[in-house]
Formats: C-alpha cells, structure tokens, sequence
C-alpha cells in the first residue's frame, strides 16, 4: 500500500525535465557500466556497430506505431539485440555486467523507497487519504492500460488522451490532499527541480 501511496505522490514530483534528466543518467550510469567491462578494441567496434544498426532498427519500428503487433515486435527486437550483445562479451564480462545491474537495481530502489518516506513524512497523510490515493492509482493504471490496447484509436489520439488522463489523474490527487499539504508538495517539486539543476 505504501508503494502506490508514494507512487501517487511522486507522478506530482516527476515533470518531464526531470525524467529527461532521469534518461540521461540512466545512459551515463550504462556508459560507465560498460567501462568497467574492460572491453577490446575489437569488442567496443562491434558492440558501437550493433549500436548503431539498434538505434535504425528503432527508428524503423517506431514509424509503425504503438499498436499491439508493434510493440509485440519492439520486444523481440530488444531480446534479439541482448542475444547480440551477450554474444560479444566474455563469460567473465557477462557476469560483471550482471552483478554490476543488480547492484545499481538496489541501490536505485533503495533511493526510491528513502524518497517515499520522506514525502510520506513531510506531507502527513491520513489513513483515509491513504486509501483514497491507492484507489485512484488503481483507477488510473486500469484506464492507462486500456488506453494503451484500444487499437480502434490512432497513435496521436491514445498520446492525447493519455495526456488528458495525465492531467485528469494529477488533480484528482491534488484534490485528495489539504491545501497545507499542496503547499508542502510545491515545496518539495521545487527542491527537487533545484537538486536536479533544473
């Protein structure tokens, strides 16, 4: 409960510049991953080459859309380009990336679930506002997910009206919380834009 609790609150702290810059470190923390692998030169020019014709693959697929055949087929396309990769390292390496994984796996959690304490302790949320969050989350991932597999709709229209959605999810918690509370939840979005440079 406490997980959908914080969930809730942290889609009010999330804003797009923010996962922008939740992107690019991701793709740093990967690079410095991968560094520590201690590759060849022949294993950097063959891992930079599948990159590459990942990166085409990509572009390819997302010109088809976000139906269910797509998406089906972005999957494949991931495993096949793990298969690929894998396929280039040692067994050693293999290993040191996977426990390199696990580890940044904890460690990002363990961000998460610190984070999650925080706000629940600064925003002092009641039993009932507790409840009252885990069942607009719920009620939100229900339509996300119908949404998401409504082929009737075309790629523009579901992105628009997820955006509604969006919209429409982030009042409904914002009118679950006292204006104290809203108050103190402006306070932590602007920390938190200020602690991420933005």
């Amino acid at each position: 409960m406490k997980r959908i609790i914080m969930g809730a609150l942290s889609l009010l702290l999330i804003t797009g510049a923010a996962q922008a810059q939740s992107v690019q470190k991701g793709k740093e923390h990967r690079r410095q991953q991968w560094e520590q692998l201690n590759l060849t030169a022949d294993q950097k020019s063959k891992l930079q080459a599948l990159n590459e014709e990942q990166k085409k693959a990509w572009a390819e697929l997302k010109s088809k859309g976000q139906d269910a055949a797509a998406q089906k087929q972005r999957r494949e396309l991931m495993q096949q380009f793990q298969t690929k990769r894998k396929a280039i390292l040692t067994a050693e390496q293999q290993q040191q990336l996977a426990k390199l994984r696990s580890e940044h796996r904890k460690e990002a959690r363990g961000k998460m679930q610190e984070s999650r304490k925080v706000i629940k302790q600064e925003l002092n949320l009641s039993q009932a506002q507790q409840e009252k969050l885990k069942s607009l989350n719920k009620n939100f991932r229900t339509k996300r997910e119908s949404l998401k597999g409504n082929t009737a709709l075309s790629d523009a229209q579901k992105k628009e009206q997820m955006k509604s959605l969006a919209k429409q999810h982030r009042q409904e918690l914002k009118g679950v919380l006292t204006t104290e509370q809203q108050q103190k939840m402006q306070e932590l979005r602007k920390e938190h834009r200020n602690k991420n440079g933005k």
